[in-house]
């Protein structure tokens, strides 16, 4: 069951991973778009805009973290019952419940880097 549920959590966190990427990305893309309208307005250079947009990620990710994990999450069960990997751990004899467990044990540590990330990291509201 050990190696079961180290392959579920790595194919979670990769997902979520993924997502998490995926949806930062977009958010600091548009960011950048918003802030093109202002470039050159007032001697506000394109450097500063791209150091908004970075300065602006760290409270990007304490709002997407939760989102992308549950989006990853979801894909990543689903690609496990795509492929019938489900199916062959449930018939090998782990129950729900272990299964279950495997994905919590990802989702912990996400919550606490989240909760780090919101206190020490993004800057205060």
């Amino acid at each position: 069951m050990k190696t079961l549920s180290r392959y579920i959590g790595r194919e979670v966190f990769y997902a979520t991973l993924l997502i998490f990427v995926a949806l930062l990305s977009l958010f600091a893309f548009f960011d950048l778009i918003h802030e093109l309208g202002n470039v050159g307005k007032d001697g506000y250079p394109l450097g500063r805009a791209l150091l908004f947009v970075g300065l602006s990620i760290p409270g990007h990710v304490y709002e997407l973290v939760p989102t992308a994990a549950l989006i990853g999450t979801l894909f990543a069960i689903a690609q496990l019952a795509a492929n019938a990997e489900y199916t062959a751990m449930r018939t090998s004899g782990a129950s729900l419940t272990q299964l279950t467990f495997s994905i919590i044990r990802v989702g912990i540590p996400l919550a606490v880097a989240t909760f780090l990330a919101g206190e020490f990291l993004a800057p205060p509201a």
